[in-house]
């Protein structure tokens, strides 16, 4: 009795193909070498790629910068707001940012606007809701929008605002950063609807921490009240979190939270040190890549130069690749 072949093709355990009907002598030599030749190709070829891995960094080390700029941007009623918003793309492009968090960007016809004016410097951009955008000089992937859970005790503005948290990871040339956007709500009082706000973005941020993180956002939460460290700001540096331009404290203790980052509308002729807190940069390291501060400033933050009630915060950083993964 002549013993039949039949050909089965499988991946892994799993069968995906095979012949209906026995494999005539003549051809199984043939279908022997194809098949070694196929099986060689694979090894060859590897396992496909998905679209948004981080490819192989080219450098060791490369710089960042950041920009957080609140933009103001409220139809009807915002102050100048048609004059302002076609004044920003010359503005913004002239600090040589890598990437730029925008909020208070409410209107979809804004955010087509200046990301089109800004497509040059920026040819990323990534829009969400509650008038965020993040613009990116390099590539961008996992982007992800989240509004914030419904909390009692919002007002009516706030909830029609329907705020979040916008995210993505940009992959520059040393290896990819998370960089999340926020813009929380203007709310007072403890345990107020922002804090709630605040907490749950503390809980989002500290997933995938192996990814360094930068936080540029309008959290509209006061580092320092009567010359100590507000809670929610101790918070927000119990996660690991570095502010990147942090109060100051004198020889007595007291915290000083140095220059304001919202001013209002118009500017004062001259300018001064009263204002709010709302706006910060803060960021973080992972256990592959060190990022560190290089520098800081405001920018955008007089009567000549203003475009927002909002200065434009800008963080310089330094992403290094470790040689050796940093034990947790």
């Amino acid at each position: 009795m002549r013993a039949s072949l039949y050909l089965r093709v499988t991946v892994g355990q799993r069968a995906v193909w095979s012949s209906q009907t026995p494999v005539e002598p003549c051809y199984r030599v043939h279908m022997r070498c194809a098949l070694l030749v196929f099986t060689l190709l694979l090894g060859l070829v590897g396992p496909a790629t998905p679209v948004d891995a981080e490819a192989p960094a080219q450098t060791q080390q490369v710089d960042l910068r950041v920009g957080c700029f609140n933009a103001w941007l409220i139809p009807i009623v915002s102050s100048d707001r048609s004059a302002r918003r076609a004044r920003m793309p010359k503005a913004l492009r002239a600090f040589g940012l890598d990437v730029l968090c925008l909020q208070e960007v409410w209107s979809a016809g804004d955010q087509r606007t200046l990301a089109k004016a800004l497509r040059k410097e920026f040819p990323h951009a990534v829009r969400g809701g509650g008038g965020l955008m993040i613009l990116s000089r390099h590539r961008v992937s996992g982007k992800t929008w989240i509004p914030f859970p419904h909390y009692p005790g919002l007002s009516l503005p706030e909830q029609l605002a329907r705020k979040g948290i916008l995210e993505a990871t940009v992959h520059t040339p040393a290896g990819a950063v998370r960089v999340v956007n926020s813009h929380l709500a203007l709310a007072f009082g403890r345990n107020n609807p922002r804090s709630k706000q605040l907490a749950f973005l503390l809980r989002r941020l500290d997933k995938q921490r192996h990814l360094p993180l930068v936080l540029a956002a309008d959290l509209n939460t006061w580092p320092v009240e009567s010359g100590r460290l507000t809670r929610e700001y101790r918070s927000m540096l119990a996660t690991g979190l570095i502010d990147a331009k942090p109060p100051t404290k004198d020889a007595s203790g007291r915290y000083d939270p140095g220059q304001p980052t919202r001013i209002g509308w118009p500017r004062p002729a001259v300018k001064s040190n009263r204002g709010y807190y709302p706006d910060h940069v803060l960021f973080r390291s992972s256990r592959s890549h060190a990022l560190a501060l290089r520098s800081f400033r405001f920018a955008l933050d007089d009567r000549a130069t203003a475009l927002s009630d909002h200065n434009l915060l800008c963080a310089h950083f330094t992403l290094t690749r470790r040689k050796t993964p940093e034990a947790r």
